[in-house]
């Protein structure tokens, strides 16, 4: 290649004195390099940039001098790679020089500094600014899907020229975008607004507690605990009756032996004292009833029974509860 000017045995004495630059490489590293750069150099002039590129770096891979690094650097800035190209010019500054170094590596440092010095006036680059966040949010920006961190965010990012993806993310925001054209030695300002935060609807609230039920007492309380009333009240006024009754009986009889004129009441007293103990009785049941159907509330309806009992000689109340 013309513009680099290598003569093969300028070339034969670089890859011989290489090993003084780094790990001793072998002679068939040497010979493969040589031949590396050879193609990179037809390439080249083929303007097939990319397959020079492949050359140039598997040779600058094996040998790692700055004749070989140099080749790399330049190929890369053609390719519109500036960034990459700045670097690679001043990773080549950095290779440990040898003593005495050979002329081709003192060249390839003095063009590796020209290099560097003009691709750094001609870098563009993007100036992010993320806005509409609150206190204690955090965005994540990527540029070409490759994070920036927090602490180089507020600086401007360099890129290469050319067309570049931006994206902001916040938790519980929407993704900001942005697609910017940059052009050699531009810095572009980049505004990544986020939207309010989306409005966070409150729980539904919870259905009140319902009061508790009161006790619903149907017609089987009151009819139970009306029996028992009745039954007390018949029983007392039985009760009573009988032994008015019975008081007039006993002064005229002895023992069991009665007048004839007084066995009529003798027999009144019998049936009342029998209504009495049953109407006594039958109250006593209806009032333990109720009481029980009035505290427990039953679930389903009770329907009483009552009825008036008669037989052999005697008068009573009955029901089901």
């Amino acid at each position: 290649m013309a513009s680099r000017a290598l003569a093969l045995p300028a070339l034969l004495l670089i890859l011989s004195v290489a090993g003084t630059a780094g790990a001793q490489p072998t002679a068939a590293d040497r010979e493969t390099a040589r031949t590396l750069m050879d193609d990179g150099d037809r390439k080249a002039e083929a303007h097939d940039d990319a397959g020079a590129l492949r050359s140039y770096r598997a040779a600058d891979g094996m040998m790692h001098v700055p004749s070989t690094a140099i080749e790399v650097a330049k190929t890369l800035a053609r390719m519109g790679q500036l960034v990459e190209a700045r670097d690679q010019a001043l990773a080549l500054l950095r290779l440990p020089r040898t003593d005495p170094e050979p002329a081709p590596f003192v060249a390839a440092r003095a063009e590796a500094e020209r290099l560097a010095a003009s691709l750094g006036a001609r870098i563009p680059a993007l100036a992010l600014h993320v806005t509409g966040l609150a206190a204690g949010e955090v965005a994540t920006v990527r540029v070409d899907g490759e994070v920036v961190t927090p602490d180089a965010l507020p600086l401007p990012r360099s890129a290469n020229p050319g067309v570049h993806h931006i994206i902001a993310s916040a938790t519980g925001r929407a993704d900001v975008a942005r697609e910017v054209q940059l052009a050699e030695g531009q810095t572009a300002p980049v505004e990544l607004p986020f939207g309010p935060a989306p409005v966070q609807a409150p729980p539904p609230a919870l259905p009140p507690e319902p009061p508790p039920a009161a006790r619903s007492h149907g017609a089987a309380t009151w009819a139970a605990l009306g029996v028992g009333a009745a039954g007390v009240v018949v029983g007392t006024i039985a009760g009573i009756l009988e032994l008015s009754k019975a008081s007039t009986v006993k002064g005229q009889c002895h023992g069991t032996i009665c007048p004839e004129t007084e066995r009529g009441d003798l027999a009144d007293a019998n049936t009342l004292a029998n209504v009495s103990n049953i109407a006594l009785g039958v109250g006593v049941a209806g009032a333990a009833v109720g009481a029980v159907l009035y505290l427990t509330a039953p679930r389903g309806p009770v329907q009483p029974s009552v009825g008036v009992l008669r037989g052999g000689g005697s008068v009573g109340l009955g029901g089901s509860f």
